[in-house]
């Protein structure tokens, strides 16, 4: 009984070892087939290859047919993500963050007024000169409220200067009635369409704002609305209000000070990375300054879009896994058909390494001439038919909950085609592999002996 249960034991391991021994040996094996095929000696087996695809042309179009369709599948799907996570991401950015913000050390933990900066003049003249900076905004947030004769709303007040936040926040973007420069005019608000149905107010209506000054005492002033927005995204709709700098400087009596200072970069640069330049140009801790990219304030974001990424690349397994088995299937049928002519090779002294090469050339060819147009496909059937993007207006409510607007642009970067593209190579190649091997164990004689 012992001797048996050792036995049984030792052939179990036996057999684990020679399985993962044989693993290692296929995957070296794979790589240096794929070197082999790119060595200028077996230029021969390229020309045999590409003959050996029109050999049977039906067979050959039915598959590139279905890998083609598969990659644009992927090409659209990847294009269509990487455009919704900029709207996102400009979304998350336009909608008051901005790329890097600068405030009191204190504020974010306590956001009111007895936290402000002071001199903001000398901290964006000390850092205008960073190249990468575009604009610098800087601004007063209050929380408060503001009322009609029919009904009131909590709000969040921004003071700011129109002439630069109307080019870095989605307000200056959406305005609807109105414009955005009439809040310098007087002490005029530009409020956001939903807000106006709610307060039952109009252009030129009258209405009251308030707010809890840095001794909270709560300050109280009457504007007249000067505009109206709409941008689509509820929670920036619902909750802001703008008014000019001097308006609310003078209505709680901050003199020059402000809540934070926004600033937005070039597209090309890092926040982080500026962050970090603005930091050593002020030396933020000797003057109690907190300087914060996006990216830190809204981490969930980056978190998001992270697992939209990785949720992109399981979609890309699961096509090409489903696309390895058809190809397979179908490099095996024509090993079977072939199997005589593949003997008779084998015969007059084709080396089987030189046989692997050959039939994964023939399976590389096919991924990469489908993948080609496939690509091309999509971007082009996207780009005439549909520039505008998906239109999703019967999701519009809880696409606007996101942030998003209903038309989401396919946006192709390089990590968008080529991915794809070189992924369905990639995925082809290993296909053929394995009948490439089968066919190279065949016995000669055996092959040519077939009917």
């Amino acid at each position: 009984m012992k001797n048996s249960l050792w036995t049984l034991c030792k052939n179990s391991v036996f057999f684990v070892v020679k399985k993962i021994a044989n693993m290692f040996i296929a995957i070296f094996d794979f790589f240096v087939i794929c070197f082999e095929s790119l060595r200028p000696r077996n230029l021969d087996l390229w020309k045999i290859a590409i003959r050996n695809l029109f050999r049977n042309k039906r067979r050959t179009i039915l598959i590139s047919i279905s890998i083609a369709g598969a990659v644009i599948g992927l090409t659209w799907m990847s294009g269509w993500m990487i455009g919704m996570m900029r709207e996102m991401n400009e979304m998350v950015i336009k909608g008051g963050l901005a790329h890097v913000q600068i405030t009191h050390e204190k504020y974010r933990d306590d956001p009111g007024l007895q936290f402000c900066i002071e001199n903001p003049d000398s901290i964006i003249e000390k850092i205008r000169h960073i190249e990468a900076i575009e604009k610098i905004s800087p601004r007063i947030s209050v929380e408060g409220m503001i009322s009609s004769a029919g009904n009131s709303a909590g709000v969040l007040l921004q003071g700011i200067d129109p002439e630069i936040e109307g080019k870095i926040s989605l307000v200056g973007e959406a305005m609807t009635e109105g414009a955005l420069s009439s809040i310098n005019d007087g002490k005029n608000v530009v409020l956001s369409q939903s807000l106006a149905e709610k307060l039952n107010v109009k252009l030129k209506s009258k209405i009251v704002i308030m707010g809890s000054n840095a001794f909270g005492e709560v300050e109280m002033e009457s504007v007249r609305v000067s505009g109206i927005f709409h941008t689509g995204y509820g929670e920036y709709d619902q909750f802001f209000v703008f008014l000019s700098l001097p308006t609310l400087q003078e209505m709680f009596g901050l003199e020059n000070a402000v809540t934070s200072i926004a600033i937005s970069v070039n597209e090309k640069s890092n926040p982080t990375a500026i962050r970090d330049k603005i930091h050593s140009e002020l030396h933020a801790p000797r003057y109690s300054l907190e300087i914060v990219s996006w990216i830190e304030i809204a981490p969930t974001m980056i978190q998001m879009m992270n697992e939209m990424e990785n949720m992109l690349y399981a979609f890309y397994s699961i096509f090409y896994i489903a696309m390895a088995f058809g190809l397979i299937n179908t490099m095996l049928m024509a090993i079977f058909e072939r199997r005589r002519e593949l003997g008779v090779l084998l015969a007059i002294g084709m080396t089987p390494r030189r046989l692997k090469t050959m039939i994964m050339l023939e399976s590389a060819m096919i991924t990469a001439i489908a993948a080609f147009l496939g690509t091309v496909l999509a971007i082009a059937i996207s780009e005439i038919f549909i520039p505008d993007g998906m239109d999703l207006a019967i999701y519009a409510d809880a696409l606007e909950d996101f942030g998003l607007s209903t038309k989401i642009p396919f946006v192709y970067s390089w990590g968008a085609v080529l991915i794809p593209f070189t992924s369905a190579i990639f995925f082809g190649m290993i296909a053929g592999f394995f009948p490439a091997r089968r066919a190279a164990k065949m016995n000669p004689v055996e092959s040519i002996r077939a009917i």
